[in-house]
């Protein structure tokens, strides 16, 4: 005789089922969304660095600095700073003014969180929503940049000091050197973060710096 299932039994399987049907259907939409936001993070990272600083090879597959107006500016950037760039659009705004804004006020080594969530799209490989990340401490941003993405928060603040104040006028305990010695995906972060977070008029920043290339030679 054939075993059948009694009634409990029957009921445990078919639970089981959907439980892990349910949990597959979990892990397949964090999937897609995890999936999207990466490629949303790429694009927007090869946006912004086309934009600003570099040229794209098609057939190397690789991003280069090698327009000379663009180099040039960036050295007269590391020797007098981002000021500089935001006085191409009449803006007369000093370096510590810059600093001040994106800084916290009771811990001035701090970045705001709007100046971490700027940078934080254009870093993590997930997406938070801006609410949440509006109510994390200093702390939480740390962790949570260091686990989304390939930099810690400590990297993108000596970045952002390197951005504002110019790689010549930093302290030797910066690891960066110079503009040219942060990594790409921190360059565009730190642009964006100048673009959008101060208190400046958004996009003001970008313009001062489409105006200086443009005028190449007469750089001085």
């Amino acid at each position: 005789m054939k075993n059948k299932l009694g009634f409990k039994e029957l009921a445990f399987w078919v639970s089981l089922v959907l439980v892990v049907a349910a949990v597959a259907g979990v892990i397949t939409i964090n999937w897609y969304h995890k999936n999207k936001s990466e490629k949303k993070r790429q694009y927007w990272q090869k946006y912004y660095a086309l934009e600003y600083f570099y040229t794209y090879d098609k057939e190397s597959d690789e991003f280069t600095i090698s327009d000379p107006q663009v180099i040039e500016a960036m050295q007269r950037w590391d020797r007098e700073g981002c000021s500089f760039i935001y006085a191409q659009k009449g803006w007369d705004v000093t370096n510590d003014d810059i600093s001040r804004v994106l800084h916290d006020e009771d811990n001035p080594e701090q970045i705001k969180w709007t100046a971490f969530e700027a940078a934080y799209y254009l870093l993590a490989k997930s997406s938070y929503e801006r609410n949440y990340i509006g109510k994390l401490s200093y702390e939480e941003m740390a962790s949570l940049l260091k686990y989304e993405s390939d930099y810690s928060l400590e990297e993108l603040e000596e970045a952002l000091d390197v951005f504002i104040y110019g790689g010549e006028n930093v302290g030797d305990d910066n690891q960066y050197g110079s503009i040219f010695d942060v990594p790409r995906e921190l360059q565009v972060a730190c642009c964006k973060i100048l673009d959008s977070t101060t208190n400046i008029p958004s996009e003001e920043f970008y313009f001062g710096w489409k105006i200086l290339i443009s005028i190449g030679d007469e750089i001085k």
